[in-house]
């Protein structure tokens, strides 16, 4: 609800957003997640803490072709490896599965 509230008061807030899509994955609502990202990318297209997020939730859900498009947009913007990344979402039960799509778009 903090969350939600924070938005409602403040919609272009990134990191509310960023948090609230991360509650939203622990409920395993990764359509909600997504929907929640959605919404500020759409405001701040140019924006990679939206971007990175939204391309491993956009994973989750299944799209993989749009999830490269996003990592690649968003690794235009801010370069990383795919290990930071990983660091950050470690908590993703797909691991293994991330892993290997992240290093196919990094070529490794």
């Amino acid at each position: 609800k903090f969350y939600k509230k924070a938005i409602h008061l403040e919609p272009d807030h990134e990191q509310c957003r960023v948090m609230l899509s991360h509650c939203y994955y622990q409920l395993k609502q990764i359509p909600k997640a997504i929907e929640t990202l959605m919404e500020g990318y759409k405001s701040d297209p140019d924006n990679p803490e939206f971007l990175y997020p939204l391309a491993l939730y956009i994973f989750l859900n299944g799209d993989a072709a749009e999830a490269a498009n996003m990592f690649e947009s968003a690794r235009k913007l801010k370069p990383t490896t795919y290990e930071i990344l990983l660091d950050e979402y470690e908590a993703i039960e797909q691991e293994e599965s991330l892993r290997n799509f992240i290093r196919g778009l990094m070529g490794n």
